[in-house]
């Protein structure tokens, strides 16, 4: 993802102009801190006419830092009409005077704005969430993400594509299904045994035959030429259909291709795409599982699916190499994740809603044969109950705490938003 860019209009006044430079200047260094770009005027502006012309489409956020008390009267201006954040900080008025601002233009239903509040000791999270989710969905109208099937499976997704499209401006491009069987008949054996032992040497195999994984292999080799040939940036496919017509999972491709950068979803999942591409942006490689099992005594949930990026695996962990659990076909994996802090969501289109929840992984390869074979407990902030309320069933895990930026990209989206 391309970084944030923040406009940043500091205001003060003449009286308070020696003293508003300083936190001026910090409240600037802060914003760069975070990761994001920073434009305007770096010292503070006293009149209207020194406050720049901008539009405010080109940037991300806009904010308006009050250096001091005594600039009420100038924000209004800046502000009537408009979604800007108005940031105030604990000395010198700053604070009193954002709030009359907000009065001012609340008594001429002119208020569109927002007030975060700190000490200077960092950024406010609201502004970084506002601007990653600006950029995020900026970005996601120059992706492609190929759905491979059938005609009568592109049918059944029809809805789902426009979706998808209307939402994020995402282009899904439709791929029939023998194009990826004929890359896959067509691939070299040798290539293919070398891409997967150059990758999971160290891993455990127990049902896979050597036969199984090179076949694994010619399947990445022609996912990825496929992927190429219609230049997606992401793919999902009816994954049950391949296994019937080839005897072999997308599992252990899926698995390399995300660890490539290239975003791969099961079951032809174009909710969750969205959800693994945005992440993709924001964090890197994510995870795609079933909701299978809840603790309401320990508040935690036990996801599940056969495949995910060996880029998640913790530090000393061994993948274990397993077959395609509904099927027994193929190849699938049983990753250890990471017992990191994750962000857990959820997307559905009809209606558009998101649920979002804060967690810590508590633990992986649990090794329940009656469930897929990539297996983590998560233990919620959040009450398990109003998950179970609102939410569907794949579910999206990134390492970190991503809740304000998927909020603010759920608002913009004008989806119904759920936050456990």
């Amino acid at each position: 993802m391309e970084q944030p860019t923040v406009l940043m209009i500091p205001l003060a006044t003449r009286m308070h102009m020696d003293r508003s430079i300083e936190p001026a200047n910090l409240a600037r260094e802060l914003l760069e801190k975070s990761g994001v770009k920073v434009f305007g005027r770096k010292s503070p502006a006293s009149k209207v006419d020194e406050v720049p012309r901008f539009p405010a489409e080109e940037y991300d956020a806009v904010v308006i830092f009050l250096a001091s008390g005594g600039t009420s009267e100038l924000a209004a201006n800046i502000v009537a009409g408009n979604s800007y954040f108005i940031w105030a900080y604990d000395e010198v008025n700053s604070l009193s005077s954002a709030l009359s601002v907000r009065e001012k233009l609340n008594g001429i239903e002119a208020w569109r704005g927002e007030i975060v509040y700190n000490s200077l000791d960092e950024t406010p999270p609201r502004i970084v969430g506002q601007a990653r989710a600006s950029r995020v969905i900026k970005s996601m109208k120059e992706l492609r993400i190929g759905l491979i099937g059938d005609e009568e499976y592109f049918d059944d997704k029809a809805d789902e594509s426009k979706a998808m499209s209307d939402l994020l401006g995402l282009e899904v491009v439709k791929i029939p299904i023998g194009d990826l069987i004929s890359e896959f008949r067509g691939q070299d054996d040798d290539q293919a045994s070398k891409a997967v032992d150059g990758k999971f040497s160290g891993a455990s195999v127990m049902e896979p035959s050597r036969k199984d994984l090179q076949r694994s292999g010619k399947m990445y080799l022609a996912f990825k030429s496929l992927a190429s040939k219609n230049r997606v940036d992401a793919v999902s496919l009816d994954c049950f259909r391949l296994i019937k017509r080839t005897g072999t999972s997308a599992c252990l491709a899926f698995s390399l291709l995300i660890d490539e950068g290239k975003v791969s979803v099961c079951e032809g999942d174009l909710r969750s795409s969205a959800l693994m591409m945005i992440f993709k942006e924001l964090a890197g490689p994510s995870w795609l599982g079933n909701l299978v099992q809840v603790d309401r005594s320990l508040n935690t949930i036990t996801l599940a699916h056969c495949t995910a990026a060996s880029s998640l695996a913790e530090a000393g962990g061994k993948i274990i190499l397993r077959s395609h659990f509904e099927s027994g076909e193929g190849v699938s994996l049983d990753v250890p994740l990471k017992r990191l802090p994750v962000t857990v969501a959820n997307l559905q289109f009809k209606p558009l809603q998101m649920a979002i929840a804060k967690g810590e992984l508590l633990e992986s390869q649990i090794g329940k044969f009656s469930l897929c074979r990539t297996q983590a407990k998560i233990k919620l902030e959040g009450n398990v109950d109003r998950l179970l309320q609102f939410t569907g069933n794949h579910h999206v895990v990134a390492y970190g705490d991503w809740n304000e930026t998927l909020l603010r990209i759920g608002k913009k989206l004008n989806m119904s938003l759920m936050e456990v």
